[in-house]
């Protein structure tokens, strides 16, 4: 912050009484301070306050942080800067919305744990390339503080100005489907963690994968039923876990009872998404399905769709032998000279 006598100066030549503005720069000498802090302090009215702070910020004696904080511009990067981090991001899936008044924007993060460990917490939203913003750890001074919705997901008031492209002129209510990228070490949350929102198994597979691609949390809208996205060499597959076992083994285990139709059903996603993308899909079911006399034979055709069944036993260690073994799958189609598999 420049001397007191050369804004005494300043301010004088700019007609304005030194008295009414030295108080309030004396302030700043520690901290952020609001314009309701100011107001209190100094016997001000907010919007006397405000005027001032707005000339002395052009004047570029203090800086604006976000709305309605100010500080020494001396102090500004110790209460904005952001820690450096090492670790892997992690992608979850969110929406922008805009009020009816369209005065007020939103994120929401779909993780009902993310919501529940962070809520209160502040962010720094970063935009990045298309429809994807990373949130960064900040504070009260520079972030944007998260709520915690009814259903449990997570909200952050944003400005309008960092809307993504699909919602440019369109002031609605209606969501726009856009990747949040967040570093899980940060926010004292792990891989595992985060996606052990339904079951602890595909956070235990999240985790393992984790250390040979990238993982990224597959959401309700993504039109395919998945647990986790595995990149690898921006070469992405969608694996469903389940736990599920069938009721009883052998051949009189039919297709129609619930359990077969919860295999079946997920067997039909896999390849409605080789259709509709061409490429490949994993699908982790329980070993004792190998029983089952109908499993061999739909095995044998879900191969012309290039979707994959892989058995576990879900016993301990299972995650790091399944995630060699998708690695290794996912190795053998980045050696494909084309991505576009089609049927054999």
């Amino acid at each position: 912050m420049e001397n007191l006598s050369k804004i005494k100066f300043l301010l004088k030549k700019d007609k304005r009484d030194p008295k009414l503005y030295i108080p309030i720069i004396k302030l700043f000498k520690k901290q952020p301070q609001t314009i309701s802090e100011i107001s209190q302090l100094l016997n001000f009215s907010y919007s006397v306050t405000k005027q001032r702070l707005h000339k002395l910020e052009r004047m570029k004696v203090i800086k604006r942080l976000k709305r309605g904080i100010y500080i020494n511009p001396i102090l500004s990067e110790k209460f904005s800067s952001i820690s450096q981090i090492s670790s892997k991001p992690v992608k979850i899936n969110g929406s922008f919305r805009i009020t009816i008044s369209g005065n007020t924007a939103f994120f929401t993060l779909y993780n009902s744990l993310i919501a529940k460990k962070c809520r209160g917490k502040y962010c720094h939203i970063i935009k990045r390339g298309g429809n994807e913003f990373e949130i960064r750890k900040s504070n009260k001074y520079y972030g944007n503080k998260i709520h915690c919705l009814k259903n449990g997901a997570a909200s952050i008031p944003v400005s309008r100005k960092i809307m993504p492209k699909l919602a440019e002129n369109k002031i609605t209510t209606k969501c726009f489907p856009i990747k949040l990228i967040l570093y899980p070490e940060e926010w004292g949350l792990s891989i595992n963690e985060i996606f052990s929102t339904e079951a602890k198994e595909e956070g235990e597979l999240a985790h393992e994968l984790n250390k040979l691609g990238i993982v990224e949390k597959v959401g309700k809208k993504d039109n395919v039923k998945s647990d986790i996205y595995f990149i690898k060499n921006n070469f992405k597959i969608p694996i469903e876990v389940t736990i599920a076992t069938p009721g009883i083994t052998g051949t009189t285990q039919n297709r129609s009872s619930i359990k077969s139709c919860e295999i079946l059903a997920r067997m039909y996603y896999s390849i409605k998404w080789n259709i509709t993308r061409g490429v490949p899909t994993i699908l982790v079911i329980n070993e004792k399905w190998k029983d089952v006399s109908w499993v061999a034979e739909e095995i044998n055709y879900l191969k012309r769709f290039h979707a994959h069944i892989l058995f576990t036993d879900f016993q301990e260690g299972w995650a790091k032998k399944m995630s060699k073994e998708i690695e290794t799958l996912t190795d053998y189609y980045l050696d494909k000279s084309t991505t576009r598999l089609g049927l054999e």
